[in-house]
């Protein structure tokens, strides 16, 4: 729903709802627990059958079984906030790396495509949508951390990455119960001589796992480094 008060409801959600939802989502899989990606692509495949534009790609405003208007709107610019359209877009490339699916990041590519030559005019109007083409453009960084959540090499870790900028990426921190059913980022991610341990990878080929930030910070400055 659109808005809630008091336990009532009131108009259907829109498309920008469902995308920032995602988004969310997608943000909370990869800080606080993974288990929140189950949540992100179950968002975003409503998102899909729902608002999905399949002929002239992207999404509209308002869901399929909305009220039908003489012209169903499509949001293209960003504002104060940005549109559906790029907030589907990120979210849809974000799932995409996480997940491995190509489906995603297929439909994110293919609006990216269509508004190309509109950004290139007018690139202050689409502030959101060119963070999106920016992750679409650059070889994915995956990372996935894993150790016990109270454990502080898990966490300085984290810290490692989360005081950086590494544009395009993408993060999961787990338990070593966790497997690769969330995401197969999290495949064969074994602790080593038993501590906490990171990943980085680019398009699932990873480099080898390492226990201290110090090593970490390097694979990742290799990793960005590779992208000029």
């Amino acid at each position: 729903m659109r808005s809630w008060q008091d336990g009532r409801a009131n108009l259907l959600a829109y498309a920008e709802d469902y995308a920032a939802l995602a988004e969310l989502l997608l943000t909370l899989s990869e800080l606080d627990d993974v288990s929140w990606l189950v949540s992100a692509r179950e968002v975003i495949d409503e998102l899909v059958a729902r608002f999905a534009d399949d002929d002239g790609g992207g999404f509209f405003t308002t869901a399929v079984d909305a009220e039908q208007l003489i012209v169903r709107p499509k949001d293209f610019q960003d504002n104060a906030t940005p549109s559906e359209n790029s907030l589907g877009s990120d979210a849809l490339l974000r799932l995409a790396a996480l997940s491995g699916e190509t489906g995603y990041e297929d439909r994110a590519r293919e609006w990216l495509r269509d508004m190309a030559p509109i950004m290139a005019e007018h690139p202050t109007a689409f502030a959101f949508l060119l963070g999106a083409l920016e992750r679409a453009a650059l070889a994915p960084i995956e990372v996935a951390i894993v150790g016990e959540r109270d454990d502080p090499a898990r966490a300085a870790l984290f810290r490692e990455l989360a005081e950086r900028l590494v544009p395009a990426s993408v993060l999961v921190v787990a338990g070593p119960e966790q497997d690769g059913a969330l995401t197969p980022l999290l495949a064969d991610r074994a602790l080593v001589d038993g501590h906490a341990t990171a990943y980085v990878c680019e398009r699932y080929a990873c480099q080898r796992p390492v226990n201290d930030p110090k090593e970490l910070r390097a694979q990742l400055d290799d990793a960005l480094a590779r992208r000029t």
